[in-house]
């Protein structure tokens, strides 16, 4: 990672044992293979089957390459005058991404914020995470021309997952800095039909139609692959690159650096598919 700091306004050491704690939950995640980590029904095609010559993934794997199917951000933070700027990249030209991007606070783990973000071939993602002056929780402003759920573009982080016992102060401090899971959840396939998922979410000069019906149709949890397929998903491929930099800019900081990631991979370390878990 990269710091560049006249002054230390951030506490290293407390990034470095988030870095660590990224790391042992990539690890985690590597042991405990495809079907045990998944807590919804798997939706998928028949073992073994080849989906557009990509074939069935039986392992999770930390990628060195820094690209995935899972991204985790080891650190953010609002606290201490520090904004938190998070970039996904979709290095997949010919695939969409239904992604989830989970906020966890860095005290127990707590899911602060989550999002959906449907993310065209190619297409980067920008956000950044800084203090609501009313709330004093964290909110997350992504301005983006790329399709959420939901569709809003300043958030604030909620706090219901916390404490129930501490008070309101108490919960934005614990909400104001964790660590980022981004997660591909499917991949949204070539679709030329007008009313497809695919074309809701694809790009047209820069700008993505967002299409009502089709991302509505999202919300209702998919029975079975078929079903999946009829929306506009399909198994998700690896392709995500995630890069994170913390800033402080009244003492003139930065901090900057790549995700961990981690691939699904076949037996031979190709990467492959996994199931669909846009639930």
């Amino acid at each position: 990672h990269r710091f560049t700091s006249a002054k230390q306004p951030f506490d290293r050491s407390k990034y470095m044992r988030k870095s660590l704690i990224a790391q042992s939950v990539a690890a985690m995640i590597g042991g405990l293979g495809l079907a045990a980590a998944a807590n919804a029904a798997i939706v998928a095609p028949a073992p073994g089957t080849l989906v557009g010559l990509v074939p069935e993934a039986v392992q999770l794997v930390v990628n060195t390459d820094s690209i995935g199917h899972i991204n985790l951000v080891p650190y953010f933070t609002t606290a201490g005058g520090n904004d938190t700027y998070v970039n996904i990249t979709n290095t997949d030209t010919k695939n969409g991404k239904a992604v989830k991007v989970r906020f966890r606070g860095a005290s127990n783990s707590d899911d602060v914020y989550d999002i959906t973000v449907l993310m065209s071939p190619g297409d980067v993602w920008a956000a950044a995470i800084t203090k609501d002056a009313a709330t004093g929780l964290p909110k997350l402003n992504h301005n983006d021309k790329t399709c959420t759920l939901p569709a809003g573009v300043k958030n604030v982080f909620v706090t219901t997952r916390l404490d129930s016992t501490i008070n309101a102060a108490a919960k934005a401090v614990q909400a104001s800095e964790g660590y980022v899971e981004i997660l591909n959840m499917a991949d949204i396939p070539y679709n030329a039909a007008p009313g497809s998922l695919y074309q809701a979410i694809k790009h047209v000069n820069g700008v993505a139609p967002c299409t009502a019906a089709p991302l509505n149709a999202l919300f209702t949890d998919s029975t079975d692959y078929a079903d999946a397929q009829a929306k506009g998903l399909e198994v998700p491929t690896t392709g995500l690159m995630t890069n994170w930099t913390i800033i402080n800019v009244p003492k003139a900081a930065s901090y900057t650096g790549g995700a961990v990631a981690v691939e699904a991979r076949t037996a031979g370390n190709l990467a492959g598919w996994g199931n669909i878990v846009l639930f």
